[in-house]
Order: structure tokens, then sequence, then C-alpha cells
């Protein structure tokens, strides 16, 4: 809920600032782009999810995994934040999967997805320490909210772990490794995309944003836009993250200036757009391919 307040606040108080949307070819051309780049990740997700089921001696079709994920892809903006993963669950269970599979899998991998978040977004951390310093005085709130993550990504592990152990080990490992790279591939395309969408509005922002460069600009865009998700998909009760990822990408991105933020504020709503649009068509085409006629075989 203050995430959604911070988003708000930036666009009612900052109206005047924000830079004039001008339709124009790279405007459009980054928004279909970033559509693009959406679809692409629940692609990505559904081919890591099912090396994730295979590596725990599941062979369920990527078919059928991709109608569990995609099927159940708007229940995210459902407040709660969980129903996407409570619905894929149920969608494959009730197609065969073992319970004991879906919930260890889906537990890894949300494991797997925040280890990645974090090791692509470690440099917009460090860069931004003394902010953050500045918003938690003192070690203890640091240090209790690093434990905690420290804990949850552990129980997550083990319970992903226990399911992936039942089989030979060259089977989870080879999992693990399409997981990991599925995903950092996953976080790139999406920070390019958010770079590509701030670009396209940035030149309408006024004096200052000539001076960016771009190289720069997306070299920053990639490791915020990754903690920025990661924060937007562990806080309990935002839908879709909305409001904490993109506060948290304002926050983490290094651009200074009430002008440049504003634009930021613009890019993220494209931004957003872009995902709603792909979650969309994926709940669509999802839903429209036919249920499976046999069980998965484990």
């Amino acid at each position: 809920m203050a995430g959604v307040v911070f988003v708000v606040r930036a666009l009612v108080t900052r109206v005047d600032a924000l830079p004039p949307l001008v339709v124009s070819k790279a405007l459009m051309g980054a928004f279909v782009g970033g559509v693009l780049v959406q679809l692409a990740a629940v692609l990505l997700a559904t081919t890591t999810w099912q090396a994730l089921l295979r590596g725990a001696g599941v062979r369920h079709p990527w078919r059928d995994c991709f109608r569990a994920l995609g099927g159940s892809a708007v229940a995210k903006y459902v407040p709660g934040n969980v129903f996407h993963l409570v619905g894929r669950a149920a969608m494959a269970t009730r197609e065969g999967v073992p319970a004991a599979a879906v919930v260890g899998t889906l537990a890894l991998e949300a494991a797997l997805v925040l280890l990645t978040a974090f090791a692509v977004g470690w440099p917009a951390l460090l860069a931004r320490v003394d902010e953050l310093r500045a918003l938690a005085p003192g070690p203890g709130p640091l240090l209790a909210v690093g434990g905690a993550a420290v804990v949850a990504l552990a129980a997550l592990g083990l319970a992903g772990r226990r399911a992936l152990l039942r089989r030979d080990a060259r089977t989870s490992a080879r999992a693990l490794v399409v997981a990991l790279l599925g995903n950092a591939v996953t976080f790139v395309l999406l920070g390019l995309a958010m770079a590509a969408s701030l670009a396209a509005v940035l030149p309408a922002a006024g004096p200052g944003a000539e001076e960016l460069d771009g190289l720069a600009l997306t070299m920053s865009c990639v490791p915020a836009f990754a903690v920025a998700w990661a924060l937007g998909f562990v806080v309990p009760g935002a839908p879709g993250g909305i409001g904490v990822r993109e506060a948290a990408f304002v926050l983490l991105l290094p651009l200074h200036g009430e002008v440049i933020r504003a634009a930021v504020v613009v890019a993220l709503v494209l931004g957003r757009l872009q995902s709603v649009v792909a979650d969309i068509v994926v709940f669509a085409v999802a839903r429209a391919l036919p249920a499976p006629s046999s069980s998965s075989s484990s």
C-alpha cells in the first residue's frame, strides 16, 4: 500500500514536471519492444519451471507448464501477491503433477529468482549504499532485513532441494543451471526494456536529459530494475509488486533532478502497462490451449 501511495503521490505532486508524452516512433517501438520482452520473460519462466520439475523427476510437457503458469498470470494482481502461485500449483496438481514436486519446485524457483535478482542487482545496491543507510540509521534494521532475507532464502532453498535430491545429481545440476541462466537473461532483458522506455521519454524531459549517457543509463537500469523487481516480488500484499517495484527503482536509479525523476516515473508507468498487456495476452493464450489428455509421469 505504501508503494502505491508513493507512485500516486509522485504523479500528483510532480504533474507539472512530468514530460509531455509525445507518441513518437521511439516511444511506440519501446512500448512494443517492452511487451515482447515481457512475453519472452514468461516463456523463459515456463522453461525454467519445466527444468526444475524435470530435475525433480517429473516430465510435464512445456505446453502444460505454460498453461498452468500463464493461466494464473493475472492472479498476481489480486491483493496478497501469492494467488498466481497458488493458481499455478492448483492447475499443475489437477493435471497430475505430484503436489510435493509442485511445492518443492515453486519454493526453489522463488529462491533462485531472488538469488539471481540480487546477483544481477548488487551494483545498484552498492552505488546507493549511503542513501540506503540514511533510510535505516544504525546497523540494527539492515541486519534484521539481511537476516530475514537469508533465512527466507535458506528455507525456500531447502524446500526445493528436497525435491531435486530425489534424483541423480547430473539432472538436478542441469535443472539449476537452466533456471539460473533463464533468470539472469530475464532480468537483463527486463532492465534493457526499462532503459529503452526511459530513453524514449527523456528527450521530452527538458534541460539536463540530453546530457545523460545512454550506456551509463542502460548499465544503471539493469541492476536497479532487478533489485526493484525482487522487492516487489517478496513484499506481501502488493498485487504484482505495484508501487513497491516503482518506488524501489526510483530510489536505486542514480539519476538526479526533479525533471529527470519525473521522466523515470512516466517510464515506470509505461513499463507497468507493458507488463499488464503481456499478462493479458499470456492469460488468453494459456486459457485457449486444450487441457492435457494424460497426466504427468514421474
